[in-house]
């Protein structure tokens, strides 16, 4: 192999570690004030998610054990994680209450 430079994103975007495909770790960007997800992939090439809003955090991981990245993000102001499982359809997955104490929906 060698050192790869590419440039991939625009200002303002937050570089994210993914694999989405499965295929190795792509080149992924969010951007924070609109929850659009950027990604090329080494099996799915380029894609384009929306997921999120201005505001929420993005905590992406395979929550689903199924060796593929989910997009995640949480909500500071409500205390609400999302995911993007590639498993399932995203929903509320879990809630922090204000006294820390958690409850899963």
């Amino acid at each position: 192999a060698g050192l790869i430079i590419q440039q991939f994103g625009y200002p303002g975007v937050t570089p994210v570690p993914l694999d989405c495909d499965g295929g190795g770790a792509d080149s992924d960007v969010v951007d924070p004030r609109d929850g659009r997800w950027f990604s090329h992939g080494q099996v799915d090439g380029f894609q384009l998610r929306q997921f999120g809003y201005n505001g929420v955090v993005p905590v992406s991981a395979d929550y689903d054990g199924d060796a593929k990245s989910d997009l995640g993000v949480y909500d500071r102001t409500r205390a609400l994680w999302y995911l993007l499982r590639t498993s399932a359809p995203p929903r509320p997955l879990h809630r922090t209450s204000r006294r820390g104490r958690s409850t899963f929906s």
